[in-house]
C-alpha cells in the first residue's frame, strides 16, 4: 500500500492513501523544529529525513523504525594494557572502537565514526589485550560497539571483534593478527 512520510509540526508522521495517519516514536533527545521544513528522500527501503530536526534521521519503512542517520562517535580512546595472564600476542598494538546498531540478524546497520586513537601503543610479549575504558552510547538506538585493533607494529585498524550490548566498558582478547 503506498504511504507518505510527514513532518506535521514537532511530529513525523506516516500518511496511508486510505488516511490513516501515525506518529512515528523519535529516537530519544531527538526534536523536530516547528520553523524549518524537512526533506524527505528515498533510499531502497528506507526514507532519509534531513534538515528538520536536531539530528538527521532514516526511518526504515519496513517497521517504520525511526534511528539517526549518523550516530555521534566516541569521544575517548579505550585504555590499554596487557592481560595478567599468558596469551598469543607478541609486538605494538593500538585498538580504537566505534558505535553501532545492528539490526535483529546481526547484520551492520550504522556505525559512527571511530573513536580517537590512543596516546600510545601498548607493548605486548606473548599476552592478552586489555581493553578497558569503552564509552558507552547515550544513544538508545546503539546495540554493540565495533573494535579495531593493528596487527604486531602496524598502523591500520582491521576489525578485530564485537563487542554486542551497550553496556560493558572492557574487553580481553588475544586473538592472533592472521584470524
Amino acid at each position: 500500500m503506498p504511504l507518505y512520510y510527514v513532518h506535521a509540526g514537532a511530529s513525523l508522521q506516516k500518511l496511508t492513501t486510505a488516511g490513516v495517519i501515525t506518529t512515528l516514536t523519535l529516537p530519544t533527545g531527538v526534536t523536530l523544529s516547528t520553523t524549518r521544513r524537512g526533506r524527505f528522500a528515498l533510499l531502497n527501503r528506507f526514507v532519509a529525513f534531513v534538515n528538520g530536526g536536531t539530528v538527521n534521521l532514516v526511518i526504515d519503512t519496513t517497521d517504520d523504525t525511526v534511528r539517526p542517520l549518523v550516530l555521534r562517535p566516541p569521544s575517548s580512546p579505550p585504555k590499554l594494557a596487557a592481560s595478567s595472564g599468558s596469551g598469543g600476542l607478541t609486538g605494538d598494538y593500538k585498538a580504537r572502537y566505534s558505535f553501532v546498531v545492528k539490526d535483529t540478524n546481526g547484520r551492520l546497520l550504522i556505525e559512527s565514526a571511530m573513536s580517537p586513537e590512543p596516546v600510545a601503543a601498548i607493548t605486548l610479549t606473548s599476552k592478552a589485550l586489555n581493553l578497558t575504558g569503552i564509552e558507552t552510547s547515550d544513544d538508545a538506538s546503539v546495540n554493540a560497539r565495533r573494535l579495531y585493533r593493528t596487527t604486531a607494529s602496524g598502523n591500520v585498524y582491521f576489525h578485530w571483534r564485537d563487542l554486542d550490548g551497550n553496556t560493558e566498558t572492557s574487553i580481553e582478547n588475544d586473538l592472533s593478527d592472521a584470524s
